[in-house]
């Protein structure tokens, strides 16, 4: 698209300046050596971190001590224990996988990312038998044999279920349009009490999206932008589903209504004085001291669930100010912003990106936040699309390259082969908390397919998932896997 930078060439002529000898929990005194040279150059490593996001997604959804479908978040299995499934996590996921399914692969590399997708559906129907027996549709965590996570956790989390009907809902788009009507009917089917996987979520969500429930980062309990955009979404395409296809206007109808109603509740999280978005309203019990109102999960509920169709999307004013005050915090309040490329024209550096401002979880206890690989990389995707859609070439240049800034800080705090965890330390630059993010490869796929002109990135994409062995052998890379 025009304005858009295709950003491996513009790195290709310079040399990142660090080390990249990460080590876990490193001492703050150890800080990130920025003077040194590294050899392996920007497009190297921004090629090296794409095989590696896909295989690290491949190998966490094909694993011989889990059950076929589940989705670990993190190989980690101390300090901090990820090694579950996240239905959240797995329908984001999920979400990637469909979007790489409805390229024009070859057939045998097609069938094996739909065996993938149709393991996920099959776990998940699994596992919302099992909720429905014990709990709710909103129970968020299960082992990876699809048992309820047994102890105290925040429960419900409303955004799960509507991120699994909008991934499984997507998929049986896909599969009508390849005339595979039959299978699609799996996935929804007119009738109450429901018994398909997307209908079951799509009652659930209509019924209960006004009910106070723990937002994404498993906190704090109230109403949730992000949550709320998700279930936004899903009932949208998820009614358009059930009227035009599936002979179930009554339904159909039900769930467009209700998405309307949640569009009202949604508008009631713009603060007005201040032109932002709230993350958190009508608060129930502890808000755990997040007063500032900022939150990246706004930027990643845009991204994630914007349709494109003007509600809270890229350019609205709110959001764009969101964006922009978040940026500026987190640049003063993390001592690893302040250090910056010496050219930023070669290799522009944005700065790291945390949750929000007040907080205190280090990945694995509590002391101070960090920035997050998962909202570093959202920023990139953000001012990439934001220049996708800009008429203006100067302004579309400027906000692609600071979407690679954003890229580049990624790359700069990952390890030698891009593999990225949960965060970087807000001194020192290194890796810590939960290894092997799930999550973490999957936004770093947005955030390069994002900054990429669409040629380049289906090239790209192709030339590695045509190598059919480098995927089975990333699904298989780590099923005796221990963790270190």
């Amino acid at each position: 698209m025009t304005g858009r930078i295709f950003f491996l060439s513009i790195l290709s002529c310079c040399t990142i300046t660090t080390s990249f000898l990460f080590a876990k929990n490193s001492p703050q005194k150890n800080i990130l050596p920025l003077n040194e040279t590294y050899a392996l150059s920007p497009e190297d490593k921004s090629l090296t971190s794409l095989r590696t996001a896909y295989r690290t997604i491949f190998s966490h959804l094909h694993r011989t001590d889990i059950a076929p479908g589940a989705v670990i978040a993190s190989p980690s299995k101390d300090h901090p224990n990820y090694f579950y499934h996240w239905v959240r996590d797995a329908g984001l996921t999920m979400l990637e996988l469909v979007d790489l399914y409805r390229l024009p692969l070859p057939a045998e590399r097609k069938k094996f990312i739909e065996s993938l997708i149709q393991s996920w559906i099959n776990f998940e129907t699994q596992i919302q038998n099992t909720a429905l027996a014990h709990s709710t549709l909103g129970e968020p965590i299960f082992t990876v044999h699809g048992q309820i996570y047994p102890h105290a956790w925040g429960r419900p989390q409303n955004d799960g279920p509507a991120i699994r009907a909008l991934a499984m809902t997507l998929f049986a788009f896909e599969l009508i349009r390849q005339n595979r009507m039959a299978e699609a009917k799996q996935l929804y089917r007119a009738e109450l009490p429901a018994q398909s996987p997307i209908k079951r979520d799509l009652e659930y969500i209509a019924h209960h999206w006004r009910s106070p429930n723990f937002d994404l980062w498993e906190e704090v309990k109230g109403e949730h932008f992000f949550t709320k955009m998700a279930q936004r979404t899903a009932l949208i395409l998820g009614g358009q589903l059930a009227r035009h296809y599936f002979n179930d206007s009554a339904a159909g109808t039900f769930y467009l209504n209700q998405a309307r109603e949640l569009e009202l509740s949604i508008q009631a999280h713009i603060d007005t004085d201040k032109n932002l978005v709230v993350p958190t309203i009508n608060f129930i019990g502890d808000s755990k001291g997040k007063n500032s109102g900022l939150d990246a999960s706004v930027i990643l509920a845009v991204l994630y669930f914007s349709l494109g169709d003007g509600f809270f999307d890229l350019h609205n004013p709110a959001i764009l100010n969101t964006a922009k005050t978040l940026e500026n915090v987190f640049s003063q309040i993390y001592s690893i912003n302040s250090h910056v490329s010496k050219n930023q024209t070669l290799f522009p550096l944005s700065p790291g990106i945390g949750r929000y401002p007040e907080d205190v979880y280090n990945g694995a206890g509590f002391s101070e936040g960090n920035p997050w690989f998962i909202t570093t990389n959202a920023f990139a995707e953000y001012h990439c699309r934001l220049a996708g859609s800009s008429p203006n070439k100067a302004n579309a240049s400027q906000l692609v390259t600071k979407g690679l800034g954003f890229i580049n800080r990624t790359l700069l705090h990952s390890d030698t082969n891009g593999q990225m965890s949960e965060q970087f330390n807000r001194y020192n630059g290194y890796m810590q908390g939960a290894r092997e993010l799930t999550w973490s490869s999957m936004s770093y796929l947005r955030a390069y397919r994002a900054c990429q002109t669409k040629n380049n990135y289906e090239t790209t994409i192709f030339s590695l998932i045509n190598n059919l062995q480098l995927i089975k052998q990333g699904a298989q890379d780590r099923h005796t896997d221990k963790n270190k």
